[in-house]
């Protein structure tokens, strides 16, 4: 667990800091790298593959929601199945799975103030994590495969976080749960409408929390929880990247799945089963059949396919740019602009406004902000009202 701010128990925050930079973690001593700078390389790495991971789980989990929606039109509305919008059905998952993240992240980070973490009542009753325990239970009754307990309980807990709750001015005394309330898109009603309104069973949801809860299923291995708390902006970023080369359509035809590579994780493409013979054996992804005997992944009429769109994303331009360039490009403007203002305070870079013109996944416009934080707090304060200064674009 981490120790928090203020933690004064025997392996709380004093305790940790000790530990961190004492010179026994400092100092390399006979070997090439310190404890602290092994500690520093595995959280990178442990985020990496925890992003690989949630990326892989993020494609899956669109295809398997999707799915969902489409057979709860199918049994509902016939017919109707025929007039929905793939790629409208597509963006809406993706909303969807990104309400989940950002709760799961929000999560791992109590400092960020957004959920009452630390509330017992919380975490028993309205968490994610609550829900994600029950994700590898296996569900054995026929009520139990058709209920809805998962969407439900998150439909409560998305409206929550939205709108915020602060108990009602009579239950002062009384113990109760505050929301703050982010009052963001990402969460209101117009989000993902076509979710909203379908029945998710708990089956498929339990699906969906395995996969952005917990490692792949791999032959001898367990499956592992993944750790948001090592995930940042940039990781978020790469999953979001990863995904702008699939696109979400619903099949015409009988289709079968292929690789290229033997490597799914590089992406996956389908092609019409009427065209299979042109095509070796080796290049068909298959999954066990009920007998155990290994069989192609088929797609028939109506089902969602979520996978490769060729060359879509570069002819779009949409590339989610990685820290090492957005660091150096806001370093960069910052620096002269810092160098011709040679006397500004820490309310001076209080008052910079930053101009990102081509605003897409924010990743610029992050790294302005966390290195004004830097800039701001390495300033000594200032008596005077700041002026106001001009803007600074970066993109």
């Amino acid at each position: 667990m981490r120790p928090w701010r203020g933690d004064d128990r025997a392996k709380g925050e004093l305790a940790a800091i000790a530990a961190l930079f004492s010179a026994d973690a400092i100092d390399p001593g006979d070997d090439a790298q310190s404890v602290l700078t092994s500690l520093i390389d595995k959280a990178t790495n442990e985020s990496a593959g925890v992003s690989k991971e949630l990326r892989q789980g993020m494609r899956r989990s669109v295809e398997i929601l999707s799915g969902a929606v489409v057979r709860d039109i199918r049994n509902r509305q016939k017919k109707r199945w025929q007039d929905i919008d793939a790629e409208e059905l597509t963006r809406q998952s993706l909303r969807y799975l990104y309400r989940i993240i950002v709760l799961l992240f929000a999560e791992a980070r109590p400092e960020l103030g957004i959920l009452p973490v630390n509330d017992t009542d919380y975490q028993a009753g309205y968490s994610v994590a609550r829900l994600r325990e029950v994700a590898l239970v296996d569900l054995h009754s026929e009520l139990s495969a058709h209920s809805t307990h998962i969407q439900q309980s998150l439909e409560v807990l998305f409206a929550l976080v939205n709108e915020g709750y602060e108990p009602p001015a009579q239950l002062d005394d009384a113990r109760s749960i505050i929301f703050p309330g982010l009052r963001s898109a990402l969460f209101g009603a117009e989000a993902c409408p076509m979710l909203d309104r379908a029945e998710l069973p708990d089956p498929v949801m339990q699906q969906v929390l395995a996969n952005l809860c917990f490692t792949r299923e791999q032959s001898g291995r367990e499956r592992r929880s993944l750790s948001y708390a090592t995930l940042g902006i940039n990781q978020l970023g790469a999953v979001y990247e990863g995904l702008m080369a699939f696109r979400g359509f619903l099949a015409t035809e009988t289709l079968f799945e292929v690789d290229n590579d033997g490597d799914g994780d590089n992406g996956t493409w389908v092609i019409p089963a009427s065209a299979a013979d042109a095509y070796a054996d080796d290049v068909f992804v298959t999954e066990p059949g009920p007998d155990g005997t290994p069989r192609r992944i088929t797609y028939t009429e109506g089902d969602f396919v979520f996978r490769l769109a060729g060359r879509d994303r570069q002819r779009s331009a949409s590339f989610y740019t990685p820290e090492v360039l957005t660091e150096f490009t806001v370093r960069h403007a910052l620096d002269v602009y810092e160098e011709e203002h040679p006397e500004m305070s820490a309310a001076d870079w209080l008052a910079v406004t930053v101009c990102e013109p081509a605003l897409g996944s924010g990743a610029f416009a992050n790294e302005a902000v966390n290195q004004l934080a830097a800039r701001y707090l390495r300033k000594p304060p200032s008596a005077n009202t700041a002026k106001p200064l001009t803007r600074i674009a970066i993109n």
